[in-house]
C-alpha cells in the first residue's frame, strides 16, 4: 500500500454527517426507520399486489360475438356477467390470500426484511423472551409450516426458517474491580451458546455454512498468561521489568491496557476458549461465510477487513489538532495497527466499556444498555456513510460532541496552545531554544554517537521520503528549511509500550500546522517500534501479504495514521537507526486525555459518551477501507448488519463476548498480580 493521503473518493451521493441526536429513546423503537433502505422497502412488497397484467391472454373475459341472435345475445350477456362476477370473486379471493401473505410474513419465508424491521422494534423481548416461551413459540412454527417432529428433519428443513435464538443464562454474582480472585472463581459467567441466524445461500443451492457461536467459559489461565508476558519482555533487565510491572498490575483497568498481544492471540489466534472448544471465529459473528453481494456473489474472508487501530480501548482516544486546525476527539494510538477483521476493534472496545462500567458502578443492565448503544450507533454510522465520503473529514470536535467531551473539548481549546507546549518543555538559552531536562518533562540527555545518527536520519532522501508527498497543507521535508536544535530522550511513558526507546526532536521552521507567532519550532516524538501483536499472531500467507505491504513495523504504524485520520499529521512518518525503525510524528501542543471517565456514575451520561466512542470508531474504519468500490468496508458492513434481526444478533453477541471476556480479564489480572508479588517485590 502507498502511502497516500486517503483512500479512493466513494463515487456515490450528497454529503452527509453521521447524525449525533440519536437518543436512546429512539434507538430502541425507531430502528425501522434507520435500517429501511429504500431498496429494501420495495422488497416488501409481493409480486402478486402489483397492478394486474391486463395484457395476459390468460386473464381476458370472453366476449360474445357480434354477430349473434338476440338469444344468443342475452345467453352470452347473461354468461358475460356471470364470467364477471365470478372474476371478481376470484380477485378478491386472491386479495385476500396476498393480504394474509403479507401480513402474516414470519422470518421462516426466504425474504425476512419484515421479520427484520419487527425484530429491530422489538430487539429488546428478542433478547429477554424466556426460553419457555421461545419453545412454544418454535412449536406454533412448527405446527403452522407441518413440520415433523424429529429434531434432525426440523433442522434440514428449517435451514432458511428458524430465527436465531439467543440463550442467556443468568450470572450468578458480577466480577467487579476490587474483589478477590476467589470471589471470581465462584462467577458461573454465561457459558452462552448462540446459533446462527440460518441465511441461504443462494450460491451453494441454500446450504448454511456459518457455524454457531460459542462464548468461552473464564477460567483461571496463569501460566498462559505468566508466559506472554514473560515472551513479549524477553531480554529485559529486571529492575526494569519490576517498574514495568508495578503500574501494569496496578489495576485492572491499567492492567487491560498492557493485554494487547494477550488479547490478539485470544481473538485473532483463536486461544480463548480453545481447550473449551469454544474458539471466537470473527466470520461466524456476521455470517460472513453465507453472505453475498447484492449480485449474488459471495464475499471473501476479507470482506470484513479495513484499518483497525489494533488496541482500541477508552484509554486510546484523546484530543488533539489536526492539520485543519481543528481540536479533535479521536483515536490517537497506532502502534497496534493493521489492516485486520473489524472485530478486533469493536471487541477490544466493548470489554473496555465494561471494564470502565464496573469500575463507575453501574449495574449489569445499564452495561448491557451501554453496550447496546454502542452496537447500534456503530452500525449507524457505518450506513450512514453509504453514498458520500464524509468519513474522510467528520471529526468530533467542541461543535460536534455533546454532553462532558463537548465541555473536554472546550476545556483544551481554552487552556492548551503551542505556547504552553514550547514553556512545558524548552527554556531560552544563550545558544537558543532548547528542551528541559528535568522530572516535570522527564527528557533526559541523549548519548553523543545516538544524537549523530538521528540527525544524519532525517534528510531529504531517509525520513524526508517517508513523509506524505501530497495534499492539503503537506509540505514534506526540505534540507533547506528545517533545522534540527536539539534531540532528547523521554522516560517513563505509556503503558502497554512502557519503557520503550523514545525520543524528542525539537525542529526549527516555519510550521504550517501551528503556525502561531514568532515561534516556529515543532516538537517531533520518534519512537522505537517493537514487534507488534498482529505480527506475532499471522500465519504465512498473511505474514507474506504485510511484508509486501509494509517495510517495517514503523511503515505499518505511520500508514496506519494517515489512513485512520483526517487532515492527518504532516510529519508523519519513520526513520531507522541502527536497523531498528522508528515512527516519527508531531507531539500536538493540544495533545490530551479524556481522565473524566472515572467521575461517570450517571449510566445516561455514561451511554452518551460510549456513543460517540462508536461514532470515531465507525468513522475511522470508514476511512481506512482498503477495499475499492463496490466492495469497501462500508458497503459490506451494510450487506452483512443492515438489517434489523441481523444487527441485534450480532449486537447480542458482541455484548455477551465482552461481559464474558471481561471476567477473563479480572482472573488473568489476579494471575499477573500474583505473578508480579513473588517474582518482583
Amino acid at each position: 500500500m502507498s502511502n497516500i493521503e486517503r483512500p479512493a473518493a466513494d463515487e456515490e451521493a450528497p454529503l452527509i454527517a453521521p447524525p449525533r441526536e440519536i437518543s436512546i429513546h429512539q434507538r430502541r423503537h425507531n430502528d425501522e426507520d434507520n435500517y429501511s433502505l429504500p431498496s429494501e422497502l420495495s422488497s416488501l412488497v409481493p409480486s402478486t399486489l402489483t397492478p394486474m397484467n391486463y395484457n395476459n391472454p390468460d386473464m381476458h373475459c370472453h366476449e360474445s360475438h357480434p354477430s349473434g341472435s338476440s338469444r344468443d345475445s342475452i345467453s352470452s350477456r347473461k354468461a358475460f356477467r356471470l364470467a364477471a362476477f365470478l372474476a371478481i370473486l376470484s380477485i378478491a379471493v386472491l386479495t385476500c390470500v396476498d393480504v394474509v401473505y403479507f401480513v402474516g410474513l414470519t422470518p421462516s419465508e426466504p425474504d425476512k426484511n419484515v421479520a427484520d424491521l419487527q425484530t429491530e422494534r422489538s430487539v429488546e423481548a428478542v433478547v429477554k423472551e424466556p426460553k419457555s416461551d421461545k419453545k412454544k413459540n418454535n412449536n406454533k412454527k412448527k405446527k403452522r409450516h407441518k413440520k415433523t417432529d424429529n429434531k434432525k428433519e426440523d433442522a434440514a428443513a428449517d435451514d432458511d426458517e428458524e430465527e436465531s435464538e439467543v440463550v442467556e443464562t443468568e450470572r450468578v454474582s458480577d466480577i467487579t474491580d476490587g474483589k478477590s480472585v476467589d470471589d471470581a472463581q465462584e462467577v458461573k459467567s454465561q457459558d452462552t451458546d448462540v446459533t446462527n441466524s440460518n441465511v441461504a445461500d443462494s450460491s451453494s443451492g441454500g446450504a448454511q455454512k456459518s457455524r454457531e457461536v460459542r462464548i468461552p467459559t473464564p477460567e483461571k489461565r496463569c501460566a498462559y498468561v505468566v508466559n506472554t508476558f514473560e515472551e513479549q519482555n524477553k531480554g529485559e533487565e529486571r529492575d526494569f521489568l519490576r517498574d514495568k510491572y508495578k503500574i501494569q498490575s496496578s489495576d485492572p483497568n491499567v492492567f487491560y491496557r498492557a493485554t494487547a498481544l494477550l488479547f490478539w492471540q485470544d481473538f485473532a489466534a483463536g486461544m480463548w476458549g480453545k481447550n473449551q472448544n469454544k474458539s471466537i471465529v470473527f466470520d461466524d459473528l456476521v455470517m460472513l461465510n453465507d453472505a453475498t453481494y447484492e449480485d449474488g456473489t459471495p464475499m471473501s474472508p476479507y470482506s470484513a477487513y479495513t484499518w483497525v487501530t489494533g488496541d482500541q480501548h477508552l484509554s486510546n482516544f484523546g484530543a488533539w489538532r489536526n492539520r485543519g486546525k481543528e481540536v479533535v476527539f479521536s483515536i490517537n494510538d497506532f502502534d497496534e495497527a493493521a489492516i485486520f477483521d473489524f472485530h478486533i476493534d469493536v471487541l477490544r472496545v466493548a470489554v473496555s466499556i465494561a471494564s470502565h462500567g464496573f469500575t463507575n458502578g453501574l449495574t449489569l443492565d445499564q452495561i448491557k444498555g451501554s453496550l447496546e448503544a454502542f452496537t447500534y450507533m456503530y452500525v449507524k454510522t457505518v450506513i450512514n456513510y453509504v453514498g458520500n465520503d464524509m468519513a474522510l473529514v467528520y471529526e468530533l470536535t467542541s461543535q460536534t460532541s455533546t454532553g462532558v467531551l463537548r465541555d473536554f473539548l472546550n476545556d483544551v481549546e481554552n487552556k492548551r496552545s503551542k505556547a504552553a507546549q514550547m514553556e512545558k518543555f524548552t527554556d531560552r538559552t544563550p545558544d537558543g531554544v532548547r528542551f528541559t531536562r528535568d522530572d516535570k518533562t522527564r527528557l533526559v540527555d541523549v548519548p553523543a554517537e545516538i544524537d549523530d545518527k538521528i540527525r544524519a536520519a532525517f534528510t531529504s532522501t531517509k525520513y524526508g521520503s517517508s513523509m506524505m508527498k501530497m495534499g492539503w497543507k503537506v509540505r514534506g521535508w526540505d534540507d533547506d528549511f528545517f533545522k534540527i536544535v536539539d534531540i532528547a530522550r523521554r522516560l517513563g511513558s505509556g503503558v502497554g509500550s512502557y519503557g520503550v526507546d523514545r525520543f524528542y526532536v525539537l525542529l526549527k521552521g516555519k510550521d504550517e500546522l501551528l503556525d502561531e507567532g514568532d515561534d516556529s519550532h515543532v516538537i517531533l516524538d520518534v519512537k522505537y517500534e517493537p514487534i507488534s501483536a498482529v505480527s506475532r499472531v499471522l500465519d504465512d500467507d498473511t505474514r507474506a501479504w504485510y511484508a509486501a505491504m509494509f517495510q517495517s513495523e514503523a511503515d505499518r504504524v505511520a500508514q496506519a495514521q494517515v489512513a485512520l485520520t483526517s487532515y492527518t499529521d504532516p510529519y508523519v512518518g519513520y526513520i531507522y537507526i541502527d536497523g531498528a525503525s522508528y515512527n516519527v510524528r508531531q507531539r500536538s501542543p493540544y495533545k490530551d486525555s479524556f481522565d473524566g471517565i472515572i467521575d461517570i456514575k450517571d449510566h445516561r451520561v455514561f451511554d452518551e459518551y460510549i456513543e460517540q466512542i462508536a461514532i470515531i470508531t465507525a468513522t475511522a474504519h470508514v476511512r481506512g477501507t482498503v477495499a475499492k468500490s463496490p466492495g469497501q468496508f462500508k458497503h459490506n458492513i451494510k450487506s452483512l448488519l443492515a438489517g434489523g434481526r441481523n444487527r441485534s444478533r450480532w449486537s447480542n453477541l458482541v455484548s455477551q463476548i465482552a461481559l464474558s471476556y471481561h471476567d477473563q480479564v479480572h482472573l488473568d489480572f489476579e494471575c499477573f498480580k500474583e505473578y508480579v508479588k513473588s517474582n518482583f517485590s
